[in-house]
């Protein structure tokens, strides 16, 4: 994966461990995500969205695009139902991407709405996800 998959990657979305995996770095902070995102670029990704969920405090993502970097704040959640919320979020940016959103031109990184992943949590128990309710919306 690292040698062939990597090189033709447009954006990757790892999470924590996802990360760890695949740098062999241990992250527990944002600077030592941001470390991660780097190696991953390093390795031949264009974009790397390190997503914050499993870090401890709040659950801020990352996304590092060329010399940039942005902080995407997050609120954590407790709630049992976040399995996936990444998953789900990786989708719809990918979606976003689709219908022609550009990571480059960006002061952030794309949302799917105006509404916050953590209300998108908080409203949910059952149908978790990273704020996915605008997609397929014309801004």
């Amino acid at each position: 994966m690292r040698t062939h998959l990597l090189p033709r990657t447009f954006l990757l979305t790892p999470n924590i461990p996802e990360a760890e995996v695949l740098t062999g770095l241990t992250i527990r902070s944002l600077a030592e995500m941001e470390e991660a995102g780097r190696r991953l670029q390093g390795m031949g990704a264009r974009h790397v969205l390190v997503k914050g969920g499993h870090r401890e405090g709040d659950a801020t993502d990352l996304l590092i695009s060329g010399d940039t970097v942005l902080r995407l704040p997050g609120e954590r959640i407790e709630t049992s139902s976040t399995h996936g919320t990444g998953c789900s979020y990786a989708a719809a940016l990918a979606t976003l991407m689709a219908q022609g959103e550009e990571l480059s031109r960006r002061r952030s990184a794309p949302s799917a709405s105006s509404t916050p992943p953590s209300a998108t949590l908080s409203r949910s128990a059952t149908v978790t996800g990273r704020s996915i309710t605008g997609v397929g919306q014309r801004r």
